[in-house]
């Protein structure tokens, strides 16, 4: 019979390092087919773990891949800020009514307010 080899620690494909598997089978034949099942019940353990350790890392790295807009994103909106506030404001004007230009820079600012408080 072959020997069997099993992916490394760093590998995707199995949770649980080679030495230990080899350990816990070895385990299994000094202590019997009767201790099969607690061998199992440890095995799955440790994969488990691996397994939400693996899990945790790479919910991690995607929450600091999404961390919040990028510079480009918070450029364009600060354009597009400018483009619909400043005709705003004129037309708010043109009619006297200082109270809704102020409204209408105040609604744009939480806007970006909103948006850009992911980047912290």
């Amino acid at each position: 019979m072959q020997p069997h080899h099993f992916p490394t620690r760093e590998s995707a494909a199995f949770p649980v390092p080679a030495d230990e598997v080899t350990a816990l089978i070895a385990a299994r034949r000094d202590l019997g087919p009767e201790a099969e099942d607690a061998v199992v019940a440890i095995f799955l353990e440790k994969a488990g773990r691996a397994i939400d350790a693996r899990v945790e890392q790479r919910v991690a790295e995607l929450r600091r891949e999404r961390s919040g807009p990028s510079s480009g994103q918070s450029l364009a909106l600060a354009i597009v800020s400018m483009g619909v506030g400043i005709p705003v404001t004129a037309i708010a004007l043109g009619l006297d009514s200082g109270i809704t230009a102020a409204l209408a820079w105040a609604t744009i600012a939480g806007v970006n307010f909103i948006f850009n408080r992911g980047k912290r």
